[in-house]
Formats: C-alpha cells, structure tokens, sequence
C-alpha cells in the first residue's frame, strides 16, 4: 500500500509540472512504466476464475512477473479476447497475439494472415506483418515488417526487420494444423511469453457484432 501511494504521488507531481509537448510524454511514459505497482484488478477476472475459463500464463520477459490470463469471449471474427487480473486484454488468433490493451504502447491491431498460412502449411517462407499500435502521445501509427519465418518440427521461428525495428518471435505449433501452443511475442513494451493453455471449460460467451 505504501508503494502505491508513492507512485501516485509521484504521479501526482509529474502531472502538475507538465502542460503540453515532451513533459506530457514523459509523464504518459511514467505513468505506464509505474502501472504494475498501482495494483489494479478487474472483477470479471475473479468471476472467469470462478466458474472454470480456460486459463493460460503470460509475462513480460525481464519483469518477473507471471499474469494468470484467462479467456473472456470469442470474438465475431473467430478470435478469442484473454482477460489479465489487471484487466488487460490479449486478443489471439489460433495462438498468434494480434491486439493488446492496457499494456502500453499497444497493438490496436494486425494483419498476420501470411504468417498464419505458412504455420498451417508448416513451410518456411516470407512472410508480410502489419501493426496498427498506439504510440507514447495516444495516437494510432501504422507499421510494417518482413519476416523470415523457419519450421523445425513443432518450433517456428519468425525474423522480422521493420524500418525502426527488428524482433524475433518463437512459436511452439501443433503438427498438422500449424495452431500455435506457446510462444515469445514482441508487443507493446517488450516480449511477452505465453504458456500453453492449461484447462478445458465450458463454452465461452460469443460477442454479438453491432449494427
């Protein structure tokens, strides 16, 4: 609890000495980076523990922390949304991690459709990504990669140079349908590990697209 109130006030200063331009970045920056301290929770999460939702582990490579995901809904297009104890969101696509939210320089959304079909294929190949991400002023930027995907067995490796990045992610995949089971996956802030999903449930509630 004493940390918590250190952060907010810390918090509380960075705001009032930032107006507008760089200050307001570096309190956004701040304000992201002290996050896993505030100790924030989402009741929902409590509520999908309770009744059994499929549960799976992710953690930011580096921070030592190990979030118990568990999975909230599938989505209109077929994906599945993932609901951290924070409240954060990981939204997967057979296993790939296509958006974020709430956890900093988010993945809004992405197009890994190339990549996906050489997983099911289980052939190397060249492979275009696509991100929609949310930047340090709040704003929405588009970025493309070219990535040189390599599958030994169960274990693909994506290589991928953008014109301000370069990052490496590993996927351990299922034979013969190419869905990916684990995996190391650059988004927002760092590498996220995710782990394999633990348990079976009942089925999860389907969100209804709106007119």
């Amino acid at each position: 609890m004493r940390r918590m109130l250190s952060c907010l006030g810390l918090l509380a200063v960075l705001s009032g000495c930032a107006s507008s331009g760089e200050p307001q970045r570096l309190v956004r920056e701040a304000t992201v980076g002290l996050l896993p301290f505030l100790e924030r929770h989402d009741a929902r999460h409590d509520a999908l523990v309770r009744t059994g939702a499929q549960s799976r582990s992710a953690a930011l490579v580096g921070e030592g922390r190990v979030l118990d995901l568990r999975r909230l809904a599938v989505l209109p297009d077929g994906n599945t949304l993932w609901l951290a104890p924070d409240g954060s969101g990981f939204t997967f696509d057979e296993g790939l991690l296509v958006a974020t939210r709430g956890v900093g320089n988010d993945l809004m959304s992405s197009d890994l459709s190339q990549l996906r079909a050489l997983l099911r294929a289980g052939r190397d190949g060249t492979a275009k990504r696509f991100h929609s991400l949310l930047d340090g002023e709040g704003r929405i930027v588009l970025r493309s990669y070219v990535c040189f995907v390599t599958i030994s067995g169960q274990i693909a490796r994506e290589d991928c140079a953008g014109l301000s990045e370069n990052f490496i992610n590993t996927y351990q995949i299922s034979p013969g349908t190419g869905r990916v089971l684990s995996s190391r996956q650059q988004a927002g802030r760092g590498i996220w590990q995710f782990g394999p999903i633990e348990a079976p449930s009942a089925a999860m509630p389907t969100v209804k697209e709106t007119p």
